[in-house]
């Protein structure tokens, strides 16, 4: 088949959305589509800078929108497309177009993040979703009765251990000290779950374990990065903030020994084995996820905002103790990581479930010309607000 993937880039192009389609594309590439990705916006996106597959960048900061559409015409509406498939609302409001131009389908994933609060969220006839707080929310709107709203929370690829080279820098950091990571954008927006990740490690420290937190992150916000800094004084944590760091990230979770992840970077870590934490919404330290809190904080797509039954400080400090003093127990939890990457984060099982959707003719083409035409206009607007 021949996939076109859009995605829209107004930063720095590298929030977990995009790798979310780079680990997607590539799979579908080497199951033998053709792969195109097409990003609309501001700037080109880093994370697509290897890519085995073709990537095409257009130019849109929002006022010259209709430009932006000509320029997709030129570059693939003439071309035999089986399935367009965008990654965000605003490149959907261009996918749609050139869906209806070319008589194929169109498909939007919302990749993962709380429900919609605005009052607008465009009305597809496929709305692929990453968790199931998602899922019961488009579920029980009217709006969607007539879309086909799929759960397909597999997206990431089984990551390798980078070369020893690579962590070096990381490695005499550490200086033999177990690594709880946090790798995150320091904003607003992740403020609390590094403010988990910080006060866990200063608990630990108050019991004398040997413990380090690395924090690996593009500073976004200088308050909150301060804030951080002042938080973290005197305890063993570790900011790197450059690019050489913040770049690629992922790279580094080898480092680690916990790590405290939301959404796709805490499925990257399970993919090695790591020992895997999730902030909670009540409380101030994040959780293991074991076989008893796995499916509440699945719900949430390990996002922060779920609630764990039971929630005792004491308790899950006991239980990262007992990880740390008991390697049997810690490697039986590391076994718990494998298994549930291998069951629910694997890409390869859901490019089969991708494939079944791109092929599938029975769902509805619907027009839905005032849908487009809001959908458009509000693309145009957040392009050109740039946020």
């Amino acid at each position: 088949m021949k996939i076109v993937y859009l995605i829209t880039a107004l930063g720095h192009g590298r929030g977990g959305h995009f790798f979310d389609l780079a680990t997607i594309a590539e799979e579908a590439r080497r199951q033998g589509h053709f792969v195109t990705v097409v990003v609309v916006g501001r700037m080109a996106s880093p994370v697509f800078k290897n890519a085995h597959y073709e990537v095409l960048f257009v130019p849109c900061s929002g006022w010259n929108i209709f430009f932006t559409i000509g320029r997709l015409f030129h570059l693939i509406g003439r071309r035999q497309v089986d399935i367009y498939h965008a990654f965000d609302p605003s490149s959907f409001a261009f996918s749609r177009l050139l869906s209806y131009w070319s008589g194929t389908r169109s498909i939007l994933t919302k990749c993962g993040g709380p429900n919609p609060t605005g009052l607008y969220y465009p009305i597809p006839d496929v709305l692929i979703v990453f968790s199931n707080e998602n899922l019961d929310y488009f579920k029980r709107r009217e709006l969607y009765r007539h879309t086909e709203i799929p759960l397909i929370p597999n997206r990431v690829g089984r990551y390798e251990s980078p070369q020893e080279n690579d962590m070096a820098i990381l490695r005499e950091t550490a200086g033999g000290n177990k690594v709880f990571l946090r790798i995150s954008r320091i904003n607003r927006i992740y403020r609390r779950s590094l403010e988990q990740s910080i006060t866990l490690i200063r608990e630990l420290q108050a019991l004398d374990k040997p413990v380090a937190l690395f924090i690996i992150g593009v500073v976004e916000d200088q308050a909150v990065y301060h804030e951080m800094l002042t938080a973290s004084s005197g305890s063993p944590v570790f900011f790197f903030t450059e690019d050489s760091f913040t770049t690629n990230a992922s790279r580094f979770i080898g480092i680690a020994d916990f790590v405290v992840g939301v959404g796709r970077g805490l499925m990257e870590a399970a993919s090695l084995g790591k020992v895997l934490l999730s902030p909670i919404e009540n409380g101030d330290i994040p959780v293991l996820i074991s076989d008893k809190t796995l499916t509440t904080l699945f719900d949430t797509n390990f996002s922060g905002r779920a609630s764990v039954p039971d929630f005792r400080k004491e308790k899950e400090l006991n239980s990262i103790v007992e990880l740390l003093d008991d390697k049997a127990a810690f490697e039986r939890q590391q076994e718990f990581s494998h298994h549930i990457f291998s069951e629910y984060f694997d890409v390869k099982k859901a490019i089969v479930r991708y494939e079944e959707l791109y092929r599938d003719k029975s769902s509805s083409k619907k027009a839905r010309p005032v849908d487009a035409v809001l959908n458009l206009l509000r693309a145009a607007r957040y392009i050109g607000k740039g946020a």
